[in-house]
């Protein structure tokens, strides 16, 4: 489905596959090697999104930068916060899926949402998927306590320290290449359940790309993202966003 898109954040999409695989291959023979192409595959992931999205010219998706390590890895832990919001908010959210298109939309994902109508279970399939908003007020919501949880769990004063918080993250792959005054890395082997974790994290943003890229319509819930996001990154000043929620 990737490979019949347009955008040239598909390139970058397959080629975190790519790393994914070689990395997997090799993780007894070089183990070093085989975590580095893991962390490289959830960067390449994040590149394809933030293509994806400013080649769709999402207004303000070109202050993500996807040459920056911090931007790239700031786009998984989002998903998280998005992903705690909704399992706070969606009742039960277990049965809100996503499913290929149909036999005459092949190349398009489709998000089916259950309601109850007249005491039977239907579903709601928006179109464009992601042509939804959530509101409070009147103004889209930031996020923001689910942020304010995040901090408190990575033990942060503030959330302004969140960009530094992930910049340390995004620096664990620097730490790998390149020795320090105190000496250099030794990685004696990698885990399985690493590339587990970092399929995940490729499959989401993949996914995401798939509910964005294949549709010309600017989708309301994906502008509310990247506003969401990048004011998680200190680069706008949302006015517009809800922080009480």
């Amino acid at each position: 489905m990737i490979k019949e898109t347009r955008s040239r954040g598909r390139h970058s999409l397959r080629n975190a596959w790519d790393h994914l695989e070689r990395g997997w291959a090799i993780r007894d023979i070089d183990p070093a090697m085989a975590w580095f192409r893991g962390i490289t595959a959830e960067e390449e992931a994040a590149t394809g999104l933030i293509y994806g999205i400013c080649d769709r010219k999402y207004n303000n998706a070109d202050l993500l930068n996807p040459w920056n390590h911090t931007h790239k890895h700031s786009i998984n832990l989002f998903f998280e916060l998005l992903s705690d919001f909704f399992a706070e908010s969606i009742e039960p959210v277990s049965k809100v899926g996503i499913k290929l298109g149909s036999v005459a939309d092949p190349n398009r994902l489709k998000i089916y949402i259950p309601m109850i109508v007249n005491g039977e279970e239907k579903y709601a399939i928006p179109d464009p998927p992601l042509n939804l908003n959530v509101t409070v007020g009147g103004k889209p919501i930031s996020f923001k306590r689910q942020l304010d949880k995040l901090t408190k769990l990575a033990n942060l004063k503030s959330a302004k320290q969140i960009e530094k918080y992930i910049s340390d993250k995004a620096n664990e792959r620097n730490k790998l290449l390149y020795a320090s005054a105190h000496g250099y890395r030794h990685v004696e082997s990698v885990k399985e359940v690493f590339f587990f974790h970092q399929k995940q994290k490729v499959m989401k943003m993949a996914y995401a790309y798939l509910l964005i890229e294949p549709y010309k319509e600017k989708q309301p819930f994906v502008q509310q993202a990247i506003d969401a996001l990048l004011k998680m990154l200190g680069k706008i000043e949302s006015a517009h966003l809800n922080d009480e929620i």
